[in-house]
This record gives C-alpha cells, structure tokens and sequence, in this order.
C-alpha cells in the first residue's frame, strides 16, 4: 500500500462514525464481490499491517518467546490472514514443517512481498532457504501447508502433532458457536508439552471501543452480521478464561490492556452485557500462554 493509501486508510478509519462503518460494510457484503476485492478497493475492508517485515517478525517473537525450544518444531498459525510471511519468519526460528488454518483464502501472492520479508530476515543474520521465484515453490520449500476451511480443516490434522500453535487477535473472529470446538481441535493438535500463544483483541472492530456490545445476541450471531466484516464474538475476558480452562488448557495471563473507564455508557450496552464487572468489560486486549493440563490425554 503506497503511502498516501495508507493515511487515506488511517483517516477514513479514525473519521468514519461505527454505526456508518457497521452499515457500509453490511451493504456491500451483500453484493457479489469477493472480499478480497473489497480489502483491495476500500479503507474499511483493510486489515492489519502484515505486510511490513518488522511486523510481522515482531508478532511472531511475541509469540514465539513463550516457546523454551532451540530445535527443530512444528508450527501452526491460526488467521494469518492475507500475509504469510509468518512462514518465513518460522522457518528462520527453526521451524521444520509449518501450517496455516484460516476460514478462505485470502492469502497474498504478490512474490515482493515474501522477498522484502526474506531480505528484512537476512539483515538480521537469518538464512531460510526459501525458494521464492513463485508462491508455490515458496510454500514447498519451507513446508508450509496453507488450509481454508476453518475448524474442518483443523480436524483433519493428526493428534499430537503441533509442537507450537498461535494466533495474533484471531479468536474474538471465531463465532460464538464454534469457539469451543475449536479450542477442543488446538488441544488435541497440540504436542503435550506444546505451547500455545494467542493475543485476544476484545474491543469492537467498528470504533475500538464496545459497540458490538449494544446489541442482542439474536441479531450479532444472524448471518447478515455475522459475515459483514465486523464481526467479533462478543466474548468477555473472564469467559475466554473459562472456555481455555474447559477445552484442557493451563492458562497463564502474560500480559493485559485495559481502558481507565468503560468507553461507553453501561446503559448503552444490552441487558446480557450489564451483568459484567467494570473490572471485566475494561479489558481491551489480552495475551495468554496456554499448555495441556497433565490429565488431558487421559
């Protein structure tokens, strides 16, 4: 993206009132563009900065701190989204075979964005001996498996297979009723002395604020907000807590970002919401480290 985009995007996205970017983003979602097209054309459809080497290797060594490992592993990214040059980054920690699981193919194939990548790797003393004269010879070289069917494709992965398994601000996207599914799947893939890394982002993706919370679940999880682009699955923090604690993982809090005040008026949230602590609801993002309870497997 050029830089006069970029601040387009910046401003659009800072300017723009949530409930205009809520309704803008469910019309054009209903017409026969793919999403990809939309990402491309409009600021609202963009996503992260993940085609920029520094961070994208800064993302992938928060995670990767949480790993005490200094040999061969096996890695898993959950939601990378349109850039992959995660792989690269895996591969030069010493990554030996690497998957990707999203929910469609969106995955980037411009090859100079793989190349910046390799070279921001090779500054920093890294050799990964990718092959990068085509996506396809990119992927086979590092041994890289990229998948786009979500939890079914998570199923189909062997037990105990994953040495290290993470995910940057990916699961509030899983919906409401696959999230315990899934976190069931990234336990039974995961090695028993694996890790598991994940940064949870708990504000809307309309205005960073809890927009997504003044409404009924009946409305949120319907389909039509549902594959609208702003759709977050609404659950709070201590909950999230639970649910790695049912699907059989430790959880350690590594790290946690709080707003001073709630964002918004507690009378403006609906009624499911009001039950929730200050303490709760002030949670803006998250960072947990989880491993297998010792009894999982048993």
């Amino acid at each position: 993206m050029s830089d006069l985009s970029s601040h387009l995007s910046r401003w659009v996205k800072i300017r723009t009132p949530w409930y205009l970017k809520m309704i803008v983003k469910m019309i054009l979602s209903c017409l026969p563009v793919a999403h990809r097209t939309w990402r491309q054309l409009l600021p609202l459809f963009q996503h992260g900065p993940m085609h920029s080497p520094e961070y994208v290797y800064s993302i992938f060594n928060k995670h990767f701190s949480t790993v005490q490992t200094s040999g061969s592993f096996v890695c898993l990214e959950l939601g990378p989204g349109e850039s992959l040059c995660s792989v690269l980054v895996a591969k030069a920690f010493g990554a030996g075979r690497i998957y990707l699981v999203d929910v469609e193919d969106c995955a980037c194939r411009t090859m100079s964005v793989y190349n910046s990548m390799q070279a921001f790797l090779s500054e920093k003393g890294y050799h990964t001996g990718a092959d990068l004269t085509s996506f396809d010879s990119f992927m086979q070289s590092c041994r890289a498996t990229y998948v786009t069917e979500g939890l079914h494709s998570l199923r189909q992965l062997s037990d105990d297979c994953i040495d290290f398994l993470f995910s940057n601000a990916v699961l509030e996207h899983i919906r409401r009723s696959e999230i315990s599914p899934m976190l069931t799947e990234l336990a039974r893939i995961l090695k028993p002395d694996g890790i598991s890394a994940h940064v949870v982002d708990l504000r809307d993706h309309l205005g960073a604020s809890l927009n997504n919370l003044r409404f009924s679940d009946m409305l949120w999880e319907s389909d039509v907000f549902a594959k609208s682009g702003f759709y977050t699955n609404r659950i709070r923090f201590s909950e999230m807590l639970s649910l790695f604690d049912e699907a059989g993982f430790n959880v350690d809090v590594l790290s946690k970002k709080m707003w001073p005040v709630l964002p918004i008026r507690r009378g403006a949230l609906h009624g499911r919401f009001r039950q929730f602590s200050n303490q709760d609801l002030n949670v803006m993002s998250f960072m947990v480290s989880l491993t297998l309870k010792k009894h999982h497997r048993e």
